[in-house]
């Protein structure tokens, strides 16, 4: 999975995201859905997801942006609080999230997180000579 950094709450989440990362992700795996619904309308996971819920987008197109998207991290938090600050969009739990309003019965959470395990394996492609 890669990564735009670790979220910082006293910023805007949405300064944070790595936009470029994300326009070259959405242009390799979803040319035809940028051009109509824009970059707005995708680029987050959530937004994602919500497309594909609404049925706008293909699955498998999906699952491979959201597989190899740059997640904003959230930070560790102390052992005596409970909860992490999380931004509104932009981390894996738009995973999570987008996936509780899909169908129940898809384990659609599971299939992404090995999906992006799969990916971050792969070798890097080698560069031209």
């Amino acid at each position: 999975m890669g990564s735009s950094g670790v979220y910082d709450p006293e910023r805007p989440w949405q300064g944070q995201i790595d936009r470029d990362s994300v326009e070259v992700l959405l242009r390799q795996w979803l040319p035809e859905a940028l051009e109509r619904f824009g970059f707005e309308a995708l680029w987050t996971p959530l937004r994602l997801i919500r497309q594909l819920a609404d049925g706008n987008l293909e699955r498998e197109a999906v699952l491979q942006v959201l597989a190899r998207y740059p997640y904003l991290r959230i930070p560790p938090t102390p052992e005596v609080e409970t909860f992490a600050d999380v931004p509104d969009e932009g981390s894996f739990e738009d995973v999570a999230r987008g996936a509780r309003e899909l169908s129940p019965e898809e384990d659609f959470y599971a299939e992404v997180f090995n999906l992006a395990v799969r990916v971050a394996q792969m070798p890097e492609p080698e560069a031209p000579a």
